[in-house]
């Protein structure tokens, strides 16, 4: 008798690790300061990049809970890669400085970078999943947020 008719399949016995139940495989990223969630872990494009305080992640251009962040005023900079417009972002909750997002690259080889976003390692933690695929958690909250049904309450958490 197989293992699978007696249990679901994320308890039975694997090494494999997509065995592990879909709430404790998931996290997002969340500000360091504030733990305000920022996106899932799975928008990561790349962990090889280098921020201003050192290992930075790259983000694809739609992950980011822009809700979450305020964006500021772009500026053309000299980086290792060549000259950007990049926008520096932070923490719309603290102030929290989080990374920048790639307007524009002035070499052709770099315009694959325009609309992604650097986060820094350093200014963000991994938090687990909330129960169920944490990409439509955040989804359906952020769709009640834009209809007005849900009140963040920071002490207790949301409420409807």
């Amino acid at each position: 008798m197989s293992l699978s008719f007696l249990f679901p399949r994320y308890l039975t016995p694997s090494l494999s690790p997509s065995s592990a139940p879909p709430h404790l495989a998931s996290t997002l990223l969340a500000c360091r300061v504030c733990h305000s969630h920022l996106c899932p872990s799975s928008s990561i494009i790349s962990k090889t990049f280098t921020g201003r305080y050192g290992r930075a992640y790259l983000l694809s251009s739609s992950s980011l809970n822009t809700s979450t962040v305020t964006l500021l005023r772009p500026q053309e900079r000299h980086l290792v890669t060549g000259l950007h417009t990049v926008s520096d972002y932070e923490c719309a909750r603290c102030g929290a400085e989080l990374g920048w997002r790639y307007d524009d690259a002035k070499e052709a080889s770099q315009k694959y970078k325009v609309g992604k976003w650097i986060l820094e390692r350093e200014k963000v933690r991994e938090v687990r999943g909330a129960g169920d695929n944490v990409e439509e958690t955040v989804q359906r909250l952020l769709r009640a947020g834009e209809e007005g049904i849900w009140e963040v309450d920071w002490e207790g958490g949301f409420r409807g």
